[in-house]
């Protein structure tokens, strides 16, 4: 069992992005899918998409998150991703900008207030998306969070 006791950093920052996207491309990144309420956690076991172990101990100033980086060396990396559905929130400049659409065989489900619009993807058997913009001045909302 491999032991974590603090968070790297986010695999978005450039510390981190270039060497990770590098082992990515040896398939040498490990997943740990965590639920909302285990991300809230400081301790806890889990096993990685792999089948390695974990036991993560982390400060109370430390919090898991979509992208942290649990491990990372020059063979291999560990990231932890969030389970389940993954939103996008959009905050259009202006009507024009939110009045938009791309059709594809995907479904979007989202919800939309005077001034952003959120939406949740689900990919289509062939894998790909669609995304609806709702009109700024619209209220309303589908889908759920």
């Amino acid at each position: 069992m491999l032991s974590i006791s603090h968070v790297l950093g986010s695999r978005l920052e450039p510390a981190f992005s270039e060497k990770i996207l590098r082992l990515e491309h040896h398939n040498a990144v490990d997943e740990v899918r965590l639920s909302g309420e285990e991300l809230e956690r400081h301790q806890l076991r889990t096993t990685t998409r792999n089948g390695q172990e974990l036991a993560i101990s982390l400060p109370r100033h430390q919090r898991l998150f979509d992208g942290a980086v649990l491990l990372l060396d020059e063979v291999s990396a560990i990231v932890v991703r969030v389970a389940g559905e993954r939103w996008l929130r959009l905050e259009p400049r202006s009507i024009s900008d939110a009045i938009s659409s791309a059709t594809t065989s995907a479904i979007w489900a989202g919800g939309w207030s005077a001034s952003r619009v959120r939406c949740c993807s689900s990919p289509s058997r062939g894998g790909q998306r669609t995304m609806l913009f709702a009109s700024a001045n619209c209220s309303g909302r589908a889908g759920s969070e």
